[in-house]
């Protein structure tokens, strides 16, 4: 059986994570197009720059599961057996990103600012979760929820100092498809409900937790 460890990763990612990051990424938007808004013609011309622009905010986390097993059937996407950096992330096998406040950008906020939702909220997003296929119904994706969770939990962002918070509430969003049944299961055991007034695309709904 493989040992799974998940954990959000301090920035700056170092060059083997950057990679790994980069690797995995691209080979997510080959194998579920569907599940990203985004694609892999678009994200395989990114500079350097861009992808460490990605990663290295201090307003946000990656979120690693990573598995211990050199014999995975993934290995060919960042097995680093032997190498200092293995102990630290392993073979990358599940990510996602959680942002907060002062790295939102606007088009995210936007539709919160429409329906009002924006003043009594602290507001933090949840996206490109993606586990792969051969390590998927294990729990490993439930795991990355709950990381990206705790992340959120204890960060404090400098928009929302303690002395400031007044009757603020600190909330995680995210964009699902409709569809997409078994992401929503995922996300509803998380504690995420589906929220209402919110507009998005076609085919898509939003889905918030307090933390």
């Amino acid at each position: 059986m493989p040992t799974y460890t998940v954990s959000p990763i301090e920035p700056p990612f170092s060059p083997f994570q950057l990679n790994a990051y980069k690797a995995f990424r691209l080979t997510s938007l080959q194998m579920d197009p569907q599940a990203f808004g985004s694609n892999y013609a678009r994200e395989v011309a990114f500079s350097e720059d861009v992808w460490r622009d990605r990663v290295d905010s201090p307003f946000k986390r990656t979120v690693v599961a990573s598995v211990l097993d050199s014999a995975s059937p993934t290995s060919e996407y960042g097995n680093v057996s032997g190498k200092e950096e293995a102990a630290e992330t392993g073979e990358w096998i599940g990510t996602a990103g959680i942002v907060g406040p002062s790295g939102m950008l606007p088009s995210v906020l936007a539709p919160f600012k429409e329906a009002g939702m924006d003043v009594n909220w602290e507001i933090y997003a949840l996206y490109a979760m993606w586990v792969h296929p051969a390590h998927r119904g294990k729990g490993v994706g439930a795991q990355v929820v709950k990381a990206c969770l705790g992340w959120a939990r204890t960060n404090v962002d400098i928009k929302f100092s303690s002395e400031n918070r007044g009757d603020i509430e600190k909330v995680v969003v995210l964009l699902v498809c409709s569809d997409n049944v078994a992401g929503r299961a995922l996300y509803s055991r998380a504690g995420f409900t589906d929220l209402e007034g919110v507009s998005a695309r076609e085919g898509e709904r939003w889905m918030m937790a307090r933390v």
